[in-house]
């Protein structure tokens, strides 16, 4: 599995930036693509359905979670899985600020029915603590209820050692599975993409 915040924002003024993505998910091998900022026919994206161009250049099937309307469009997350997609939902978030949700999608992996869920929760550091806190005591609600094997991906916007998302980190609930020291974020090498 992976991880991918895509900045789908970013076509606007890189008109290769799709294909740059779709080359390192083709790379990556991985049987399951979580994607966070993903534009569908917004300003930002030159009116394109990034989703639907990543799944033609992947050769992936996609499954889209929109979080709102932007500007022409819908933003959100997606997943891009190799084996078929059984059922999917939206979740929306509590929260200030841009609004956040939490896709879930039931995967065939390796012949076992799977929820993998996706999410991107409120930038800002500080700022939007808060409604960290309370989206991530909303995920923990729903994939508390999954009755399959699960898988959480995404873009928490926080270090897993900050205090809104220590339960989540820290609990019995999941289990990171990278270095919490290694920086996933180029620009500010923190750890807040996991």
């Amino acid at each position: 599995v992976m991880s991918y915040n895509i900045q789908g924002h970013a076509t606007l003024f890189d008109s290769d930036h799709l294909e740059k993505v779709a080359e390192v998910i083709r790379q990556s091998s991985a049987d399951v693509i979580a994607l966070q900022e993903v534009h569908d026919g917004t300003l930002q994206s030159r009116f394109e359905d990034q989703l639907a161009r990543l799944a033609s250049m992947t050769g992936m099937h996609p499954i889209f979670g929109r979080s709102f309307d932007s500007y022409g469009g819908s933003y959100g997350n997606a997943i891009l899985a190799r084996d078929r997609v059984i059922a999917s939902k939206v979740y929306p978030l509590p929260g200030r600020g841009e609004p956040r949700s939490l896709l879930e999608a039931t995967l065939v992996l390796d012949g076992t029915a799977v929820n993998v869920y996706v999410t991107h929760l409120a930038s800002w550091g500080g700022l939007h603590r808060g409604s960290r806190a309370a989206q991530i005591r909303c995920i923990e609600e729903i994939i508390r209820r999954s009755e399959r094997p699960f898988i959480l991906l995404g873009d928490p916007n926080t270090s897993p050692a900050n205090p809104e998302i220590v339960p989540l980190t820290q609990g019995a609930l999941v289990r990171q599975s990278l270095d919490p020291s290694a920086p996933t974020h180029i620009l500010t090498q923190q750890h807040i993409d996991y």
